[in-house]
């Protein structure tokens, strides 16, 4: 299991855990945006499912809007504040600070948000910017 996916299935399972709202991306799709992960995988690890349970369970992860998704299909899954990400929250949000390096090579907050949630248009890419800024 490579690094990213080790994070996302930590993620994962904690976030189904403690039913923390997520924000999860998808290489080649649009984001789900503020839902939680079923409480199934926690629940089948805490009463000792086998490998073939697991592998069942992360095929079709079940979500609070419900819908389902793989495991293999997320790209990243990002914790949100259940509740607190009101409107007028996120419009103070100063989207400048997503504009900051955030190492040596030059990427920004807001380029990894363009990428990651798809934006395709300045407003939706400041959308999902003030989400992030404000997690």
């Amino acid at each position: 299991m490579g690094q990213a996916t080790k994070n996302n299935f930590e993620t994962l399972l904690k976030c189904s855990q403690t039913e923390t709202a997520v924000d999860i991306t998808f290489r080649d799709r649009e984001p789900i945006i503020d839902v939680t992960f079923s409480k199934e995988l926690d629940a089948a690890l805490s009463y000792g499912a086998g490998h073939e349970k697991v592998t069942d369970i992360l095929s079709r992860i079940k979500l609070s809007n419900g819908s389902t998704i793989r495991f293999s299909d997320i790209w990243t899954i990002n914790a949100m504040p259940r509740g607190t990400l009101t409107e007028e929250k996120l419009a103070a949000v100063d989207l400048s600070k997503g504009d900051d390096p955030i190492d040596d090579s030059g990427l920004t907050l807001r380029k990894i948000v363009r990428d990651t949630y798809h934006c395709s248009n300045s407003e939706i890419e400041d959308k999902y910017l003030r989400r992030v800024l404000a997690s």
